[in-house]
């Protein structure tokens, strides 16, 4: 039966040799909000991550996406399903032998017919969205880290998906940038109406961009609920996560 969440996991279960990573996860992402997913290092983020892209195989009926179990997906419909996901990598994952409006351009080379004059405007429409257009001819590698996550996000969103995950967005930027990247993803998903699911440690971005918090603990989700609603938990390793970050 469809419903109006853009993302539904169902009981997920899931353990690699003897050793449960996920217990028993169920959660919904509704269209429109930003989900962050957090929890201590081995808490299971990535594993939840890498079954919503299909990178590691779901059990049947335990993980839709679009309202599709990805599970059952065919070939055909997998592509579908990635072109309608944008994802924005923890390193960038830009290639440092193409400039920065080619890495942009990429996907659309890829999986359209669009003329290359019609390619490259839009790769440049995608760099003005995230301030990076006068860098449009530079390589990565003349990059600050804060322009490469830019970068790497106007890759991200340059076919217009309508499901943005973001693993780590901010990891290794300093404080300004990160507040800086941190309204560039708001504008965005006020913009381009996004739903974007974020895995990231850092308390200030929770803070500044997560509508909702899915709290995960040893495989199993402890709080899923409205950010406002985390900030008042009474649970200790969700107030001890918030603590540090909020001065209570």
């Amino acid at each position: 039966m469809e419903t109006n969440n853009i993302i539904e996991v169902k009981n997920l279960s899931v353990a690699f040799e003897e050793h449960e990573v996920l217990t028993d996860v169920s959660f919904t992402v509704k269209p429109g909000e930003i989900t962050v997913i957090l929890g201590g290092s081995g808490s299971g983020k990535t594993t939840i991550l890498k079954h919503l892209l299909n990178l590691y195989p779901s059990p049947n009926n335990t993980t839709y996406v679009f309202n599709k179990d990805v599970a059952g997906l065919s070939e055909e419909e997998q592509t579908e399903c990635y072109l309608n996901m944008g994802v924005f990598y923890q390193n960038g994952a830009l290639i440092n032998s193409l400039t920065v409006i080619e890495n942009v351009a990429l996907p659309l080379e890829q999986h359209t017919n669009l003329p290359d004059n019609l390619i490259k405007e839009m790769a440049l429409m995608k760099l003005g969205l995230v301030n990076l257009k006068d860098a449009a001819h530079l390589y990565p590698a003349q990059l600050s880290g804060g322009m490469l996550k830019r970068a790497a996000l106007a890759r991200a969103i340059i076919m217009d998906p309508p499901l943005l995950f973001c693993d780590e967005p901010g990891a290794g930027l300093d404080p300004v940038s990160l507040a800086s990247l941190d309204q560039l993803i708001l504008d965005l998903k006020r913009q381009l109406g996004m739903t974007i699911v974020m895995v990231t440690h850092e308390v200030s971005s929770i803070l500044r961009v997560a509508d909702k918090i899915i709290f995960l603990q040893e495989g199993k989700i402890i709080f899923e609920g409205p950010k406002k609603e985390a900030l008042q938990s009474n649970i200790e390793a969700v107030q001890e996560f918030f603590g540090k970050g909020t001065g209570n």
